[in-house]
């Protein structure tokens, strides 16, 4: 995969997200992301679905899922538990940004 870094990172508590491609990220951008319970408590379900493919990925803790966030994407409701995601990313057009010169 090369070397990759991130600009960005958005941190989820029990987020339910419906299905949509990422708008706004690094045209050929590669997302991360990773998953785990609160406290002592595991959680159960909030499967990362890839619609085009008909695939489901169950992030465990120490998980770490690296997908294209261009491709049509939701997650699963959770069953059990409380989750904290936090997913990578690189945003589109940051050469763009102005200098506070």
């Amino acid at each position: 995969m090369g070397k990759l870094c991130w600009t960005t990172l958005t941190v989820n508590f029990n987020a339910r997200g419906v299905i949509h491609v990422d708008r706004g990220d690094l045209s050929g951008g590669v997302a991360a992301i990773t998953a785990q319970g609160v406290g002592d408590d595991s959680f159960e379900g909030g499967q990362i679905i890839l619609a085009k493919y008909a695939l489901a990925f169950y992030i465990e803790m120490g998980d770490v899922l690296f997908f294209d966030p261009h491709l049509e994407h939701c997650n699963a409701p959770l069953i059990h538990g409380p989750r904290l995601s936090v997913v990578y990313y690189v945003r589109g057009k940051l050469h763009e940004c102005k200098s506070e010169e």
